[in-house]
């Protein structure tokens, strides 16, 4: 395992397909062409769940599509067994794999805890101002606190305690599901390939941003960020921001992916001088909303 350091820097966000095609970008300028020829051979696992094809934008980054091949949603254990099938054939590593894992665990939680009650779900209720997430864990359960902040400052706030089992969860509907599990595995796959020590070298320069306004899905118009992005960076306490426009730039599954990461926090100063005579490699996953500035997550990679 090399020393090499990898750093998050999310300007104008998080997706899971800017995450893999800023790391891909990454292996594009570290080992040239036969990165792209080894991950064209492994496109054919992905076949049962969905179709992937990279855009090489020249020489300033890359832009991930996929199509989804899945005709039906997935309960979290049929979503279990997907993956794990996905990341036997890809071979990874069970570090890699079980980080992948963790960004499926992130997001099947957050969708349960988030359909657990009514006035989350519902839009004309949702305020992430006044509505945060914190997990409580001990040794026989793990339990969320919802907390919904009074807007009247003689009365208490009101909290809603969650318990969370793995049942419970074995039988959440995953959205997207295709997207979910092509993410959390070729983000694995990409780390793997990068040799990234997944315990000390990954780092996050923050804050995250994650944009404003509000966006249209299946449970009508929320407010930004919309509650399962929120769950996550409350409850695995993200760094974040609102801007820097009125849209929404952090997708669940690139907080997910972030969550599961654990990076280390450094200021922009940390990054310069961790970064003082080492050779950088400068990775951009471009993202598929038209803004008025670049719209592209930044990896670094400090090479020895």
């Amino acid at each position: 395992m090399n020393s090499n350091q990898l750093i998050f820097h999310p300007t104008t966000g998080i997706a899971g397909d800017m995450t893999i095609s800023s790391l891909f970008h990454l292996l594009l300028q570290q080992k040239g062409q036969s990165i792209l020829k080894k991950f064209r051979s492994i496109l054919g696992v992905f076949s049962s769940v969905g179709q992937i094809h990279l855009d090489i934008l020249e020489s300033s980054g890359i832009q991930l599509n996929t199509t989804d091949r899945l005709d039906h949603e997935l309960h979290g254990d049929d979503a279990w067994q997907y993956l794990d099938n996905i990341n036997e054939h890809l071979n990874l590593d069970p570090l890699y794999a079980k980080m992948s894992k963790k960004i499926l665990k992130v997001l099947i939680e957050a969708e349960f805890i988030v359909h657990s009650q009514k006035n989350i779900t519902n839009p004309k209720y949702w305020n992430p101002k006044y509505i945060s997430f914190k997990k409580i864990t001990n040794r026989s359960h793990e339990q969320i606190h919802i907390i919904f902040t009074s807007l009247d400052a003689g009365k208490k706030d009101k909290q809603i305690k969650v318990d969370v089992n793995e049942e419970a969860l074995n039988h959440v509907h995953l959205h997207e599901a295709a997207d979910i599990l092509i993410d959390a595995s070729l983000t694995a796959w990409c780390l793997q390939e990068l040799e990234v020590n997944m315990k000390n070298d990954i780092f996050l320069i923050p804050p995250v941003m994650i944009g404003g306004g509000t966006i249209k899905f299946s449970h009508g118009q929320f407010k930004v960020p919309v509650p399962a992005v929120k769950y996550i960076l409350d409850v695995y306490d993200i760094p974040y921001l609102q801007g820097p426009v009125q849209r929404e730039l952090v997708t669940p599954t690139g907080a997910a992916i972030i969550a599961a990461l654990k990076p280390q926090i450094v200021s922009k100063h940390e990054f310069e001088k961790l970064s003082e005579k080492r050779r950088i490699l400068i990775g951009k996953g471009f993202g598929h909303i038209e803004l008025n500035q670049e719209n592209a997550l930044t990896c670094y990679y400090l090479l020895e």
